[in-house]
């Protein structure tokens, strides 16, 4: 978002990612579960998949640079913990007002649906 120009949103911007780790001292670019070497899309949003990052004692350090012709660079960076925590197992059941189509959907015909949901 450019203050100057609310308009245009991110039009004619360029965002470029990076992040670096740290572990047991020693500090180099980020890696995702399986050690490889992680690429980020030159976009305004950055989207780490679940699972990608390893949990570490010491955060990620992300930083983005943003750049728009005519002006001076923007840079920002921050930290972001990585947690090991068993994700929750949860189910939802169809109590009444409804039935389930073959494509997965609910059908309502109209009437209140009533769910009951359990972990």
């Amino acid at each position: 978002y450019d203050p100057n120009d609310p308009t245009s949103m991110t039009r004619g911007m360029t965002f470029s990612w990076s992040c670096v780790s740290q572990d047991l001292g020693l500090s180099g670019p980020c890696r995702d579960s399986n050690g490889t070497l992680l690429s980020f899309n030159r976009t305004s949003v950055l989207t780490v998949a679940a699972n990608t990052l390893t949990p570490l004692l010491a955060p990620y350090t992300f930083t983005v640079s943003v750049t728009k012709s005519g002006r001076p660079s923007s840079v920002r960076t921050f930290a972001v913990t990585v947690l090991a925590a068993p994700i929750p197992s949860v189910s939802i059941r169809l109590v009444s007002g409804g039935v389930f189509a073959s494509n997965g959907r609910v059908r309502t015909n109209g009437r209140r649906l009533v769910f009951v949901a359990s972990s």
